[in-house]
C-alpha cells in the first residue's frame, strides 16, 4: 500500500526534530515523545491522522509501507546507520544526523518480524562488523524474547548481544529489563552494562528514593566511584533530603570520598538544600575541605557569581599553609576554565609563578580547544609553542576527535598570535595529530624542543 505524504510538511518535521532535541535529551526521550512534542498529525486522504512517526517513516520510504520492502532494501536503507564509524560522531547533534537515527529506529520498529530476522542475518553475514548488528538483534529480541535468545546462544559475541537487548528494554520496558538484570548478573562472565544501569536506575529514581536504593542495592560490584549524580533530578520533588539521608546511610558517601563523586553529588544540591550542603562540607577533613571550597568557587563562577567565587577563592587561599599552595598548582593542571582559573593564578603569591608545567600539557577531550585556552597562562612564546606541540603530540589514533575539533584547532591557531617558525612548528604538529587520528599510531617518541631558539 502507498502512503500519499507531502514532502514539505515532512521537511518541515526533520527540521523541527533537529532544531528541538538537545544532546541531553536524545538518550533519554523515544522518538515518538520527540516527534509527537515537535509536530502536529497531518490529515490523510480522509482517514485518521498520520502521527508525526509515520510522516517520517512515509517520507523515508518514498511512499511505501514496511511491509513491502525486502530484507535486502531494509538493510541497504540502515547501512548508512550501521557502518558508521564509531568515531564519527562530531556531527550527532546535527538536524541530519538525529533525523538519521530516527529513521533507523522506525524502520526497525515497524518492519515485519520475518524480515527483520532475515535483514539481522544479512548484518551478521561478514560485510559489516558484527558489533554494528547488535541494535538489529535488539529490535528482534523485542519482538520475541525466547527466540532471538535461542538464536544468539551460538553466537561468539552472545554476552554483547543480550547486552544490547535488554539496553532498549531498559527504554521500553524498564521492569522486565529489571528482571533480566537479575539474572544476566547470575549468569558468569555476563554483567550488566553501564548503559543498562543508568538507563534503569533513571527509572527507579521516577519512582521515589527507597525504589531507587532498593535497585542500587541489587547491583553487585558497583564500583565506590559510581556517580550518583545525574540521577537527583529524576527523583520526585522534595525527595532530595531524605535520598542524601539514604545514600549517608547507606555507606555511599563514606565509599565515594576518596574520589570526585561525592562531592559532585553534594555540588548539585548546593543552591536548592544550602543546609545539607555545609553540613555536609563541615564534615570533611581540612584537604578534602579545601579542594570542595574551589570546587565551589569554580560553580559559582560559571553561574556567573564572580565575586562570590573569588570571596571563596581567597578564602581557601587563606586557610591553607605555604606547603598547601602547592596544592593550588595540581588543581590548575585539570581545570578547564580559564576565567577560573586565571582568577586563582592572579591570587597566587608573587613567587608562585605558572609554567607550561604547571597546565596539563594534553588534550581534555570533551574541550579540546582548552590547550589554546592555556596559551593566557604562558608567558614567553617558547611556552606557548612547546605546550601546543606537547598537547597535539598527546593525540592519537582511537582519541573521539572529529573533522569540526580539528577546524577548531586550526581557527584557534590561526588566531593564536603565533607566527613564522612558531606557527609552522604547531601547524605540523597539528597536521600530524589529524593523520594520527585516522591511522594507527607509530611507537610515541618525546619531542625535544631544547636546540629551540631562546628568546
Amino acid at each position: 500500500m502507498k502512503l500519499s505524504v507531502l514532502p514539505a510538511a515532512t521537511l518541515v518535521l526533520g527540521g523541527a526534530i533537529g532544531f528541538m532535541i538537545s544532546r541531553n535529551e536524545v538518550a533519554s526521550r523515544t522518538v515518538d515523545e520527540v516527534a509527537a512534542q515537535n509536530t502536529h498529525a497531518r490529515p490523510h486522504s480522509g482517514k485518521r491522522p498520520l502521527s508525526a512517526s509515520e510522516v517520517v517513516l512515509a517520507d523515508f520510504l518514498k511512499g511505501r509501507s514496511p511491509d513491502e520492502l525486502t530484507p535486502e532494501e531494509a538493510f541497504q536503507l540502515m547501512r548508512p546507520v550501521l557502518t558508521r564509524h564509531p568515531r564519527d560522531h562530531a556531527d550527532q547533534s546535527t538536524r541530519e544526523r538525529l533525523m538519521e537515527n530516527y529513521q533507523f529506529r522506525l524502520l526497525l520498529n515497524n518492519l515485519p518480524t520475518p524480515v527483520l530476522k532475515v535483514t539481522l542475518d544479512l548484518a551478521r553475514d561478514g560485510s559489516i562488523p558484527f558489533p554494528a548488528s547488535h541494535e538489529v538483534f535488539a529490535a528482534y529480541a523485542e519482538r520475541g524474547w525466547d527466540t532471538a535468545i535461542a538464536w544468539a546462544a551460538s553466537q561468539p559475541d552472545k554476552r554483547e548481544l543480550i547486552s544490547a537487548a535488554i539496553s532498549l528494554l531498559a527504554e521500553t520496558d524498564p521492569e522486565r529489563a529489571t528482571l533480566l538484570i537479575g539474572q544476566m548478573n547470575t549468569q558468569e562472565g555476563t554483567p550488566a552494562s553501564t548503559e543498562i544501569v543508568s538507563k534503569l536506575m533513571r527509572h527507579h529514581a521516577r519512582r521515589g528514593q527507597k525504589e531507587f536504593f532498593a535497585f542500587v542495592k541489587s547491583l553487585p560490584g558497583l564500583p565506590e566511584y559510581f556517580d550518583f549524580s545525574p540521577y537527583l533530578k529524576d527523583l520526585p520533588p522534595g525527595e532530595i533530603p531524605a535520598f542524601l539521608d539514604n545514600y549517608r546511610s547507606n555507606g555511599l558517601e563514606a565509599k565515594a570520598r576518596n574520589f570526585s563523586s561525592g562531592g559532585k553529588l553534594m555540588l548539585q544540591v548546593e543552591n536548592t538544600h544550602p543546609a545539607e550542603f555545609q553540613k555536609w562540607l563541615d564534615s570533611l577533613d581540612f584537604e578534602e575541605k579545601s579542594r570542595m571550597t574551589f570546587e565551589l568557587a569554580s560553580k559559582k563562577r560559571s553561574e556567573g557569581k564572580v565575586e562570590e567565587s573569588r570571596a571563596l577563592i581567597r578564602s581557601a587561599l587563606a586557610s591553607l599553609p605555604r606547603s598547601e599552595v602547592m596544592y593550588v598548582r595540581s588543581y590548575i593542571e585539570d581545570t578547564r576554565f580559564p576565567q577560573f582559573t586565571a582568577d586563582i593564578i592572579s591570587m597566587l603569591p608573587d613567587d608562585l609563578k605558572i609554567g607550561r608545567d604547571d597546565l596539563h600539557g594534553d588534550v581534555i577531550m570533551d574541550h579540546p580547544v582548552s590547550m589554546f585556552d592555556d596559551l593566557q597562562f604562558l608567558g614567553t612564546t617558547k611556552e606557548k609553542v612547546n605546550h601546543l606541540i606537547s598537547s597535539f603530540g598527546a593525540i592519537y589514533e582511537g582519541d573521539p576527535l572529529g573533522p569540526r575539533d580539528f577546524e577548531m584547532f586550526s581557527h584557534r591557531l590561526e588566531i593564536s598570535g603565533l607566527t613564522g617558525t612558531d606557527n609552522d612548528m604547531v601547524r605540523e604538529a597539528l597536521e600530524s595529530a589529524r593523520i594520527r587520528v585516522r591511522q594507527p599510531p607509530p611507537e610515541r617518541i618525546p619531542i625535544d624542543l631544547d636546540d629551540y631558539p631562546q628568546e
